[in-house]
């Protein structure tokens, strides 16, 4: 959220009574916007106010990643990895079969 929208945005939220909290003592670079932290819950309300005030904001989100994605995409490349070790493998052995 840029500085210019900040009294507005906070005041629409305390309209709505959403809970928020914001520390610009602590932001390094108020340049790049102010950081709020805000309810996940409160996510759909917050952005139909920013779409009807016509505000911009720019979502950060600490999320957790989702851990068996990963460990598919890992399965995947480990089978590609031994597919490719069996292939060279069997060239090599055919190789010296036929020498």
């Amino acid at each position: 959220m840029q500085q210019h929208d900040q009294l507005v945005f906070e005041s629409i939220l305390q309209e709505n009574n959403i809970d928020f909290f914001s520390n610009i003592k602590e932001q390094a670079f108020l340049d790049t916007g102010i950081r709020y932290f805000l309810l996940e819950a409160d996510r759909s309300k917050i952005d139909a106010l920013l779409i009807k005030h016509q505000l911009i904001a720019q979502i950060e989100s600490n999320n957790m990643p989702d851990f068996t994605s990963h460990k598919k995409i890992m399965k995947i490349y480990y089978l590609i990895a031994m597919i490719v070790v069996l292939l060279m493998l069997a060239v090599i052995v055919f190789d010296a079969i036929r020498s």
